[in-house]
């Protein structure tokens, strides 16, 4: 199962119709892809997320994780056929995954970076955050990047993902990370471009 979602992956690598999306419509069946192929909206946020991925994994063969993560972000995006509100449920999806690429392609402007000082033996957690479409975090931690969105919080800013949360309110960040529940305080040491906190 695994490495047919894998091989769907790879398709976008694949040229088609210019005028389509990364996919071949002609052999579309499920809900979500039908629903991109009949929305030109939905066909220009495909190509444009096709195209930045396909320039990832030409930049970085020796990512091993770029195929899983992309596998993982088209099972996402078609659950969306469950949705209530179908094309904003993938227009989203999409606009996610674009931020999400053009953030860890280092070209989205970081309006503010701040470390934290995890208690005990946690170590530190860097994060840089965007002023991007939807809001974003890129945090660093023990050697992994990931990229979390905004969500909304009764106080403070909170970013989420999968395994992943950064909230952070008054000067510390609880986060919780793939099973870890850690408390950091804000080092004092962070810097802005905007003269704005997160």
């Amino acid at each position: 199962m695994l490495l047919t979602v894998a091989v769907l992956a790879l398709d976008v690598l694949k040229p088609l119709d210019p005028a389509g999306p990364s996919f071949d419509c002609s052999k579309a069946t499920a809900v979500v892809p039908l629903l991109i192929c009949a929305d030109d909206t939905l066909i220009g946020l495909d190509r444009d997320m096709a195209s930045r991925y396909a320039a990832w994994r030409s930049a970085h063969p020796a990512d091993a994780d770029a195929v899983k993560r992309q596998a993982g972000w088209l099972a996402q995006r078609d659950a969306c056929a469950s949705a209530a509100e179908r094309q904003a449920c993938v227009s989203s999806a999409y606009q996610q995954r674009i931020t999400e690429l053009k953030i860890l392609a280092g070209q989205a402007p970081v309006f503010a970076a701040a470390t934290y000082l995890c208690a005990g033996q946690a170590g530190v957690v860097t994060a840089s955050y965007y002023h991007s479409a939807p809001a974003a975090v890129l945090i660093e931690y023990q050697g992994a990047r990931v990229v979390a969105f905004s969500v909304p919080a009764g106080s403070g800013a909170r970013y989420t993902a999968e395994g992943v949360e950064l909230w952070e309110h008054q000067g510390t960040a609880a986060l919780k990370w793939r099973g870890q529940d850690l408390k950091c305080p804000r080092s004092q040491n962070n810097t802005t471009t905007s003269g704005q906190h997160p």
